[in-house]
């Protein structure tokens, strides 16, 4: 057929294939022994790829200041990805996106600051936002309130709510967590101007407050500091008193405490009135960023409209050779071939711009992680446990093989997906191929596919499509 006349490194690959399945049936013994020596390997790339994940790098790289040139630059790229959306998917709407990219430009000169106050539920934020309300009656400080970040589900939407804040206030009533740490990180990436606010610290022993306080200093050193950080206590409680009088007697009393905000007050005027240019340029540039993601997102979504089909064709493809080719190894080098092929029309949707022989790679490199990470033997287990309860399907011998590869085949494709929405909107393939996401895109996409209601699905279509279609299959791999 003509698809496959017009795909050299397809029709090669398989023909190669098929080829050396006569020669492979006089080496069974010798492809047992490689067989165990195959999944030996397999299984201790696969922990030796677990360990180096289980071992983060801490170092949090610093964040480059920006200027104004830099923040003009973000704008200029945010026009660029708009003009790309429109000649690429003309039908899209883009109105929008434009006129809030023109209003940037005249942000810069911009009065007013708007200072948000953020943080888990119950740290104090309503009341320290009337407190500061009151203190700063100013027309030129509008304050604002978020919701608290604890109960938001997307902690990458919590971030985008925050972009159009000049200064952020960050609210903890005790030691960081791990996630308020990662989410501090998120922001400072963002260049968010961020203090942060040890509250409730009279529910501490002076001791312990010492001690909290000067845990968070070290622990958020890397992004902040020590004049970003401070101890507040905005609603603090009546200290309770005890006095001996002079006949012996103990009299107890509650004693009022003052609200502790002079240094943060004082922090803040220096701030609204020295730097309010460089608070400014920060939020122009990430509402650019925003605005930029909004199109890269519209962008992406319809290349993987466009996408999907190709990966079907080749997942079906895949599962019609497994069936001829019933050796391991054959299966191996031509999923090696399509799965080439596929890389090449992925990449071609996507504007990569791939070679022959660089899609080929990235196929045999996407072919080794898929080994490394064990995903082989455990869509294996899988399917062939589902398929069990089809007697018909199970007593096939290559019918596992088949769907198994298909399987494999639409998860090689769907990781490619992400991995390139990740990526610029058009770049040189000779940047290289970033095998650790790639392979954090073969994880999540496999993790995402096991799910019992749609391996189930996936079997039943397949084992419908090969009942129906596989002598076709053979038909046009033979052309």
């Amino acid at each position: 057929m003509a698809f496959l006349v017009r795909k050299p490194l397809l029709v090669g690959g398989m023909g190669l294939s098929l080829l050396l399945l006569g020669w492979q049936s006089f080496h069974t013994q010798i492809l047992d022994a490689g067989q165990w020596l195959f999944w030996g390997t397999a299984g201790l790339g696969f922990f030796a790829w677990k360990w180096k994940r289980r071992s983060p790098n801490q170092i949090v790289s610093p964040v480059v200041p920006l200027t104004r040139e830099i923040v003009e630059n973000a704008i200029a790229d945010s026009k660029g990805m708009l003009e790309h959306l429109a000649a690429e998917v003309p039908e899209q709407d883009i109105t929008e996106l434009s006129q809030k990219l023109t209003l940037l430009s005249k942000e810069f000169d911009r009065q007013t600051l708007q200072i948000g106050i953020t943080g888990g539920k119950g740290t104090g934020k309503s009341t320290l936002s009337n407190l500061l309300t009151q203190k700063f009656p100013e027309e030129s400080l509008s304050w604002r309130e978020t919701e608290s970040l604890l109960v938001a589900e997307n902690g990458e939407k919590s971030i985008a709510d925050l972009k159009d804040f000049d200064i952020t206030l960050f609210l903890i009533t005790g030691d960081l967590t791990n996630s308020e740490w990662e989410f501090l990180q998120s922001l400072n990436r963002s260049h968010h101007r961020l203090l942060l606010l040890f509250n409730k610290q009279d529910q501490y022993l002076p001791e312990e407050r010492l001690e909290i306080f000067q845990k968070v200093q070290q622990q958020v050193s890397s992004i902040l500091d020590k004049s970003s950080i401070f101890s507040i206590s905005v609603a603090p409680k009546p200290l309770k008193v005890r006095k001996h009088q002079a006949d012996g007697t103990i009299e107890e009393y509650l004693e009022e405490t003052k609200v502790n905000l002079e240094p943060l007050s004082q922090h803040l005027f220096a701030l609204v009135n020295q730097e309010k240019e460089n608070l400014i340029l920060g939020t122009i540039w990430r509402q650019a960023q925003q605005i930029k993601q909004t199109a890269k997102d519209q962008l992406n979504q319809a290349r993987r409209d466009r996408t999907l089909p190709v990966i079907e064709q080749y997942q079906w493809l895949s599962a019609g050779t497994a069936l001829v080719n019933p050796v391991a190894s054959l299966d191996l080098l031509a999923t090696a071939a399509i799965n080439g092929q596929m890389v090449l029309d992925l990449s071609a949707i996507y504007q990569q711009k791939f070679s022959f022989s660089q899609a080929q790679t990235v196929a045999v490199e996407m072919g080794e992680l898929i080994v490394k990470l064990g995903l082989v033997e455990l869509t294996t287990q899988s399917l062939g446990s589902l398929l069990k309860t089809n007697a018909v399907t199970y007593l096939a011998g290559g019918a596992i093989q088949g769907i198994s590869a298909a399987y494999l085949t639409r998860v090689a494709g769907l990781s490619l997906i992400e991995y390139f929405q990740a990526q610029e909107v058009s770049i040189q393939a000779n940047e290289g191929l970033n095998l650790e996401r790639l392979g954090q895109a073969l994880q999540q996409v496999f993790a995402q596919t096991q799910r019992l209601s749609l391996l189930q699905d996936f079997a039943k279509n397949a084992i419908a499509h090969l009942s129906n279609s596989t002598k076709k299959t053979v038909e046009t791999m033979v052309v």
